[in-house]
């Protein structure tokens, strides 16, 4: 491996907001150990059902994550922007195989990390250990809740448990709203609704009072509607 290639990787490393609570020795195991891919829009990082070995870091793009249903259907569950860390919610529940995937949406670097090794770094810190098992607690938790969601029939029903299930991960403004950083067709691909259904819903919604709209944003103005 190249200095570059290292000095890259580090980078990416350092910019990961889950990683910050790494001490420096941590850091320097893992830039040793890690990989460093480019990966284009299509490529899957990991398919439901392969072995769970590696936990990866996206840099500069968007990953989708997704769980299939029994029909074959595949429902997004989240997108993943930038330098967040994915992958690691089966390590930690000690899971064999991967219980979703993970497709990349535009191109970028790809950091890959062996699981063996993150989780003996992550372990060695109990206050990491601690927010780490909430974390994958809370992904678990996630996917669970989507697919409760996807047995919702209506569009405003299910962009409702949508708005609720994201609320419970979100901190609200001083002023008692919530602002949830996704455009509406980033919350229709969520709810597995089309645009012109999400779209109409939230309108509906803008006009009763209870949302408005901005650039990549949905601002709640009655939380307890949707909380209710």
């Amino acid at each position: 491996m190249t200095a570059t290639r290292q000095e890259r990787i580090r980078a990416i490393l350092s910019g990961c907001p889950e990683l910050q609570g790494l001490e420096g020795t941590q850091m320097e195991v893992l830039t040793r150990r890690a990989g460093l891919d480019h990966r284009n829009p299509g490529e899957r990082l990991w398919s439901q059902g392969d072995p769970v070995t590696e936990v990866y870091i996206p840099a500069g793009g968007v990953v989708r994550i997704s769980v299939q249903d029994s029909d074959g259907g595949l429902f997004t569950t989240a997108l993943v922007r930038d330098c967040h860390l994915i992958g690691e919610a089966e390590v930690f529940g000690m899971l064999l195989q991967r219980f979703n995937e993970a497709c990349v949406l535009s191109p970028q670097e790809v950091v890959r990390l062996p699981a063996s090794d993150f989780r003996q770094c992550i372990e060695t810190s109990p206050e990491l250990t601690r927010y780490w098992l909430q974390t994958a607690n809370q992904r678990f938790i996630m996917a669970l809740k989507h697919a409760q969601l996807m047995a919702q029939r209506s569009a405003e029903e299910r962009l409702r448990w949508l708005v609720r299930l994201l609320l419970g991960f979100t901190p609200s403004s001083p002023d008692g709203t919530v602002t949830l950083p996704f455009s509406q067709e980033n919350l229709g691909t969520m709810a597995a609704l089309t645009r012109q259904a999400t779209c109409k819903v939230v309108a509906e919604w803008r006009s009763r009072g209870l949302v408005d709209t901005g650039y990549q944003r949905l601002d709640i103005l009655q939380v307890r509607h949707f909380r209710d």
